[in-house]
């Protein structure tokens, strides 16, 4: 088992201590009639993110797409002549507002979804747990999502991506072992998680780790910490991180460093890469899910540039439309049965490997019984005439 915060392995503990009562609530619901955010004419659908605070404009365009595909799917009958709803609320993009957002909507929805960001999630988690809400989450650490009965992660979590850095390193990018590596890590749990893994899998594959540098989300400059790892050496660095990475990218442009980037993270959206200002072409690393590149965006595009204008974060908007189709295929396994328990049968079934949800944008999802994650595969891409594109198969390992 990864290890793990103080913070983590407390939310772990309390999902143990809850376990009982989740199966209570679950199988009492489903014995009852009774199920919250289901009836006759409705399945309600709990949606929590960051509607203020400075990742509030992501926000807007994800649940945009969610909003979208879940009207488009109403317009078309539901879902087993029932209408999907829509409840929200506001994250704040923090543990705390996590908490109060799984709150108000625990009473509300038949499941929850987490549209952005990763402390919210660990804010959220405990609240579900408490009332065995099933929970989906784009950004959940995977060590929480494994000790919980109710929080699944899709598509790839980030801790599996930046596990699978160190092979794509060794067999794609520097195939002789002569590179010196520094790895750029986000200051933040998840990314945290992130840096361990890639270590532990850096050192199987033989790599030669110079140096480990983290950064802020929100620093005034990145110039110190790119000082640090160009001193030691590195001549290709991993970032595993995300909004800050076209900040860090233009503060080894101001001192002239030019290493080879790779790495794993949110920063692989072209909407980072033109916040950069093109210092991510021609750099090459490794993505969760297919956005611009994926086979029906621009589909998605045609019926969104229907309801506003283009825009930078229409790839935020197709992530949330995403999320959407894969609620609408779960729903549709159900077969009618909407319970909350029949709900976690599907997800934990032996055979769900086996016949997976596909989603155009994502590896197919598919979660075991000890596994809570959506994929194990990682997507090879690289930025060319300023765009993210798929140049390979998706593997764990490469």
């Amino acid at each position: 088992m990864t290890p793990r915060s103080s913070r983590q392995r407390a939310l772990a503990w309390g999902a143990a201590a809850l376990s009982a009562q989740l199966i209570l609530t679950a199988c009492g619901a489903a014995t009852s009639g009774a199920e919250t955010g289901v009836d006759g004419q409705r399945i309600v659908i709990g949606l929590h993110g960051p509607k203020s605070g400075p990742a509030a404009a992501l926000t807007e365009g994800a649940i945009t797409g969610f909003q979208l595909y879940i009207d488009q799917l109403n317009n078309n009958g539901g879902i087993a002549g029932r209408k999907v709803e829509v409840a929200q609320a506001d994250d704040q993009y923090t543990v705390s507002g996590g908490a109060a957002a799984a709150r108000h909507l625990s009473d509300r929805a038949f499941l929850a979804y987490n549209i952005i960001g990763a402390d919210p999630a660990i804010g959220a988690l405990p609240e579900f747990e408490r009332r065995g809400v099933p929970y989906m989450s784009v950004a959940l650490p995977m060590a929480l999502a494994q000790d919980s009965d109710v929080a699944f992660v899709l598509p790839t979590p980030l801790e599996l991506l930046a596990e699978a850095v160190p092979s794509f390193v060794r067999n794609k990018l520097d195939p002789q072992g002569q590179a010196k590596i520094a790895v750029m890590w986000e200051n933040q749990d998840i990314m945290r998680d992130m840096h361990d893994r890639f270590i532990r899998a850096a050192d199987q594959a033989g790599l030669r780790i110079t140096a480990t540098e983290s950064f802020d989300r929100d620093a005034a400059t990145y110039v110190p910490n790119v000082q640090r790892i160009r001193d030691a050496g590195a001549d290709l660095v991993v970032l595993l991180g995300g909004v800050a990475v076209p900040q860090i990218l233009k503060a080894a442009k101001q001192i002239g460093y030019e290493p080879t980037w790779t790495g794993a993270g949110a920063w692989t959206f072209d909407l980072f890469n033109a916040a950069s200002g093109g210092l991510m072409e021609g750099i090459e690393a490794l993505r969760a899910a297919r956005v611009a590149d994926a086979a029906d965006y621009s589909e998605f595009l045609r019926h969104l540039h229907k309801t506003r204008q283009p825009g930078p974060t229409d790839e935020i908007a197709y992530a949330g439309w995403s999320g959407a189709r894969f609620i609408e295929q779960l729903l549709l396994r159900l077969d009618g049965e909407f319970t909350r328990k029949r709900v976690f049968d599907e997800l934990t079934s032996p055979t769900f490997k086996d016949a997976p949800i596909i989603v155009d944008s994502m590896a197919p999802l598919w979660w075991g019984d000890d596994r809570r994650f959506g994929s194990a595969e990682a997507l090879p891409s690289k930025v060319v005439d300023g765009r993210w594109t798929v140049t390979g198969e998706p593997a764990s390992r490469f």
